[in-house]
């Protein structure tokens, strides 16, 4: 545990300053290379799994989808599409030409192509969720990292402390049902906060509407991770972060809470 406290509190600091400062390019960079980071990760388990991958095509195209992002909200609508369309295309050609074993190709095509579609993807809706609102584009990336991170601190320590119902014994068997829904209750109440008291509403029905959808996700992320590491029998995706494991291991709830947010976000706006 201590370990886990030495190492968060000096990265929720570097976190929030990311956040807070004004300067687009360094945040663009900040998610980037988070994103290759946990792409660097994913390929060892793929390795461990048999898949193999293509791991420069990967970190360019995640590097191309943050990029994306980023052009989208300049003006450059088609970006993310064209991003995309042209990943889906090109991974599968790449592969002919480096895989000759065709028993590996498709294997090679499937992990690569997950790779950039959910963490590459998933990632780079921080940078949207960031920069779409001039004036609320802080305190929504604000919101997203605490509904996500305190969900998931409730999650461990009342898990630990009080579960006994496992919750997905195949996937993860420390993982339990009084820890999920003390993930759950955590997160709807840190959104509950915000709202009571920065963003002046206090509707049960906005509320729930924001934080349901994205702390669910954020702990279905949390499964997927988990999955793949027990299928490749790995306890965790990296050593980067003493008591935390790797990066993969780090920001794993986030990858499907950051587009679930953005969507629900706009949702409610209309």
């Amino acid at each position: 545990m201590k370990r886990r406290i030495f190492t968060g509190v000096p990265l929720a600091v570097l976190v929030a300053y990311l956040v807070l400062q004004s300067r687009p390019w360094v945040f663009v960079v900040a998610v980037t290379l988070t994103a290759e980071i946990c792409l660097i990760e994913y390929f060892g388990i793929s390795r461990k799994c048999g898949l193999g991958g293509l791991p420069m095509v990967a970190y360019l195209a995640t590097a191309a989808l943050c990029g994306a992002q980023w052009a989208a909200l300049r003006g450059l609508q088609g970006a993310v599409s064209a991003t995309l369309l042209l990943t889906i295309i090109l991974v599968p050609i790449v592969a002919l030409g480096v895989r000759r074993e065709l028993r590996e190709y498709l294997g090679t095509v499937a992990s690569t192509l997950f790779g950039i579609l959910y963490i590459g993807l998933g990632l780079s809706w921080l940078v949207r969720t960031r920069f779409d609102s001039p004036t609320m584009g802080r305190a929504m990336t604000g919101l997203l990292l605490l509904m996500v991170w305190t969900g998931d601190i409730a999650a461990f320590v009342v898990g630990r402390g009080v579960g006994r119902r496992s919750l997905a014994p195949r996937i993860s068997p420390k993982k339990t049902w009084e820890g999920a829904a003390a993930g759950l209750a955590a997160s709807v109440a840190v959104a509950w906060g915000f709202m009571r008291y920065f963003a002046k509403m206090s509707g049960w029905e906005a509320i729930l509407w924001v934080s349901l959808p994205v702390a669910v996700a954020g702990q279905l992320g949390d499964l997927i991770e988990s999955a793949l590491k027990r299928g490749a029998d790995m306890k965790d995706s990296g050593r980067l972060l003493p008591g935390h494991g790797g990066m993969f291991d780090r920001v794993d709830s986030l990858i499907l809470s950051a587009p679930v947010f953005w969507m629900v976000e706009q949702l409610w706006h209309r």
